[in-house]
């Protein structure tokens, strides 16, 4: 940690830079803007990815867009999932933030993104073997089930970059 902590810009980021006193300085409504805009951009972009890939897949037809409509949901379940780590993280390097404890912010934010990593991995191997089963019981037929569980199992090797970003 020692070693982060000299090499990396995180101790000017959260020790007490000039970005804190200015958003400590502005009005609650501006502050609020300031910090909720970055956060509101993320999930616009997910959801312009979603209609993106839906445009894309409607040029091969119905069954495709059958299929990338129901395993979006199943994508946005795990999506979720990826929330219950990042959120208890925000709150944790918040506070360490909040206390200026620069050395329990690095090992803070360290055990959240290998926490994610770990979790990732383990909703993934989960996951794999279970998701034609799932698109199975909803009753699709086999060629649009078959296509939803690849774009399914596409989303999920990448799911653990999808849990660290979100971490």
């Amino acid at each position: 940690v020692q070693i982060i902590l000299r090499r990396n810009p995180i101790r000017s980021w959260f020790g007490g830079s000039e970005d804190r006193s200015r958003v400590l300085a502005m009005p609650v409504s501006e502050a609020f803007a300031y910090l909720a805009v970055p956060a509101v951009g993320s999930t616009l972009f997910s959801i312009i990815f979603e209609i993106v890939d839906m445009f894309w897949a409607g040029k091969l037809g119905s069954k495709p867009v059958a299929a990338l409509s129901v395993a979006s949901f199943f994508v946005w379940m795990l999506r979720a999932l990826a929330k219950s780590v990042s959120i208890g993280a925000i709150a944790v390097v918040s506070r360490r933030t909040g206390e200026r404890d620069t050395e329990r912010l690095v090992r803070t934010s360290v055990h959240a993104l290998t926490a994610s990593v770990i979790f990732s991995i383990a909703v993934m191997a989960v996951c794999l073997p279970v998701a034609s089963h799932i698109f199975r019981w909803v009753r699709l037929e086999d060629d649009v089930a078959g296509m939803a569980v690849s774009y399914t199992a596409v989303f999920l090797c990448g799911l653990p970059f999808v849990y660290t970003m979100t971490t």
